[in-house]
């Protein structure tokens, strides 16, 4: 279940890090993978992406404001979750995490995530999130 793109080999091995989480969703974080591509069309999908040339830190405060529907119960459908392009804090991963299990979360896409951060920081955030 688990799918590396083809130029992996040219990666990190933290940058073509895929896991498979819980046994309930393919994690890839692969920084060449569209998140379009890996998590499916707009209608089932979570995206609360940012464009990979602007960055954003998702701290546990920014995870709260990105994920207000979910936490407080509002937004329950979506299937997938696209996070591409953040570099999630163990803070903000945390804060992630509750919003992934309160969803029937399939697939998501972590591409570039863990972008800018010591490895064992980068690290941490996936355990947080697994």
């Amino acid at each position: 279940n688990c799918r590396l793109h083809d130029n992996a080999s040219a990666l990190s091995p933290v940058d073509s890090l895929a896991l498979f989480v819980s046994g309930r969703w393919t994690v890839t974080a692969n920084r060449v993978m569209a998140a379009a591509a890996e998590v499916g069309g707009p209608a089932d999908t979570l995206d609360v992406s940012i464009d990979p040339k602007e960055r954003g830190v998702m701290t546990g405060d920014k995870a709260k404001e990105l994920f207000a529907g979910v936490l407080s119960g509002e937004t329950t459908h979506y299937t997938g979750i696209s996070l591409s392009g953040w570099s999630i804090r163990p803070g903000g991963a945390a804060i992630a995490a509750q919003a992934i299990a309160a969803l029937p979360i399939e697939r998501a896409n972590l591409a570039n995530t863990i972008g800018g951060q010591p490895e064992a920081q980068g690290l941490k955030t996936y355990e947080v999130l697994g």
